[in-house]
């Protein structure tokens, strides 16, 4: 069962999987877009495809590569959005693929036996939106990272893998914007 809680007023550290350097501090309000401005690379993004994609689904998800700058070890984070709702064109472009503004960020611990993650909260034209951050995870798959992206999406990748760390608590992920709605979790 996934179980949240406060971040402490400190902050949360992220470290590097590799070297276990200080890659980030994240605090309940910020920093805005944390996982994307500092630890992912621009344009290494793999979408994941669970099922056929339609438009009226209130989820999104993606991989995105990074490097530490202290090792230069290669690592992915897994990011999922959900909204209980039917997102329109301007939900979909403004806070699943972060074209402009997506207004307050609020951050929480997510917890499922050993696992920790971020979750950050925004508010939507169609309800609260959840996007869950899990990683960063050592990039020991195999798969080819290029200077300009990912090159092999393949069984063992990235892609492969995330889709079968959230299909192991997929129900749990897509139910929480409505607890959330309801005021029953953080």
């Amino acid at each position: 069962m996934i179980e949240t809680e406060a971040i402490d007023p400190s902050g949360i550290a992220i470290d590097c999987p590799h070297c276990r350097r200080l890659l980030l501090t994240v605090c309940s309000h910020g920093p805005k877009n944390a996982f994307d401005r500092y630890l992912y690379t621009d344009d290494d993004t793999v979408p994941i495809e669970l099922a056929p994609r339609q438009p009226i689904f209130g989820w999104d998800i993606e991989v995105r590569l990074g490097a530490c700058p202290y090792c230069a070890g290669a690592y992915f984070g897994i990011t999922a959005r959900f909204i209980d709702g039917i997102p329109d064109d301007d939900v979909i472009d403004v806070f699943f693929r972060r074209n402009g503004d997506r207004g307050e960020e609020n951050n929480f611990i997510g917890r499922r036996s050993e696992e920790t993650w971020i979750v950050s909260r925004f508010e939507t034209p169609v309800g609260p939106m959840l996007e869950h951050q899990f990683g960063p995870f050592a990039a020991t798959f195999g798969g080819r990272l290029w200077p300009n992206g990912v090159a092999d999406c393949g069984i063992g990748g990235p892609s492969d893998l995330a889709r079968h760390f959230l299909l192991s608590q997929w129900d749990e992920l897509r139910a929480m914007p409505k607890a959330v709605g309801r005021g029953t979790a953080n």
